[in-house]
């Protein structure tokens, strides 16, 4: 348990936001009680060593499409379907400009997607509706797909690791999908990039997913996150984003965002809208344009252990954060420390527009920190605002409840 007396200045400032803070409570209430904590099986799908043969030669081949199991007896592909032996499509080269490169979808067999060339002004490769586990797409370089590189949708336990390639458009689409695992990718964004489309990752209704040691490069945004939740994002590299920010959570709550570089981005390095109960540590934030990392109508998220470093140098701000609500943590007060900033000149850092404070800022860099992979979605949300919560909430609840029986006695002298 934490001393009060360590907090009494951050207690000082949550005061003055009674009413919306008695809000935030009943939202803390509801939320811990309803959450779940999945098991992320990884049943080999984080392994690609089984299955590693000698490159061969790229085959030209015509656009696939696979509409029912039996269309990969059709093909001809190698194996039987099964975890162990699955139907391998690998070695292809897809030129086309009028269709998918690879299509999949409804369908129940184990198969791999595995160093093919494809280039297309469609989709690069499309799965949707696929069982679980039996979606592994390895290794495959996809060049200017201008409708999106890779897309999974409707599909869960599916791992897409060390893809490459360029293009204007969204690298990496993942829509309602589970226990994913997304890793060793690397794509670089086109000189035409469309600005509404083009992402590094794009991750909407995802949940329990892990995005570890992707390497996005001049795109829109890096990684971007719609409606997500118990996301591991660890590692990456976001950066020369083009608008926006290198890592962009949006109406997206309880990750964990560590490890990762977010450098020279036109506007933030990593940006919150709407974003709750997050833990983000770690992170090298530099160069970037606007603002390191800005928190916009957010709340209760953990912010502790990034470097700060020369980000707003296009902007007019004071800070290299920014935090409109008042409600995040800047640091971790058992600890006592919060995070470095390179432009710090005072025992504590002012987050603009100074509504809240880093209490304990660090005298050097932490982000070089090497941090083991965490090849399993967690919350960490509980573990690291539990004595926060064990602090905050009972106090909240006293002042809401004083609220409320004062609101009362108003009414009834009224009458």
């Amino acid at each position: 348990m934490y001393l009060i007396s360590e907090i009494m200045l951050y207690l000082t400032e949550m005061s003055k936001k009674i009413n919306r803070n008695l809000i935030i409570t009943v939202s803390i209430i509801t939320l811990i009680c309803s959450i779940s904590f999945y098991q992320f099986q990884t049943n080999g799908s984080t392994e690609t060593t089984s299955f590693t043969t000698e490159i061969k030669a790229y085959t030209d081949h015509d656009p696939i499409q696979i509409l029912s199991d039996e269309n990969f007896i059709d093909y001809g592909f190698e194996g039987e379907g099964t975890y162990d032996e699955p139907y391998l499509i690998e070695n292809l080269r897809i030129i086309n400009s009028t269709h998918k490169g690879i299509e999949i979808n409804e369908t129940s067999m184990h198969f791999i997607i595995r160093n093919c060339y494809i280039e297309t002004d469609q989709k690069g490769i499309l799965v949707r509706f696929a069982a679980n586990w039996t979606v592994r797409i390895y290794d495959n370089i996809l060049i200017d797909n201008n409708l999106d590189g890779i897309v999974v949708a409707n599909t869960h336990h599916f791992s897409i690791v060390g893809n490459a390639g360029t293009g204007d458009h969204t690298a990496i689409r993942i829509n309602n999908v589970s226990n994913g695992y997304i890793a060793n990718n690397e794509h670089i964004g086109g000189e035409n990039i469309d600005f509404l489309r083009s992402v590094g990752t794009h991750l909407s209704n995802t949940k329990d997913t892990v995005i570890y040691n992707n390497y996005f490069d001049s795109f829109n945004r890096g990684i971007y996150t719609i409606e997500c939740s118990n996301l591991t994002i660890q590692q990456n590299y976001c950066v020369n984003s083009k608008e926006y920010a290198g890592l962009y959570l949006y109406y997206s709550h309880l990750n964990l965002v560590l490890n990762n570089t977010c450098i020279s981005n036109v506007e933030a390095g990593i940006l919150l809208y709407k974003s709750n109960f997050n833990v983000i540590k770690y992170n090298n934030i530099s160069l970037n344009g606007v603002m390191g990392l800005a928190a916009t109508l957010s709340g209760l998220n953990v912010i502790y252990h990034n470097d700060f470093v020369d980000n707003g140098f296009t902007g007019s701000y004071s800070s290299q954060g920014w935090d409109d609500t008042g409600d995040n943590l800047w640091c971790n007060l058992e600890l006592k420390e919060g995070n470095y900033w390179s432009d710090l000149n005072t025992n504590v850092y002012l987050i603009d527009p100074g509504f809240n404070i880093d209490f304990y800022p660090l005298e050097s860099p932490v982000s070089g920190e090497v941090i083991d992979p965490i090849l399993e979605p967690t919350t960490p949300y509980i573990t690291e605002y539990s004595t926060y919560i064990q602090v905050i909430l009972p106090f909240a609840l006293i002042l809401g409840l004083a609220v409320f029986y004062s609101n009362r006695r108003n009414k009834k002298k009224n009458y």
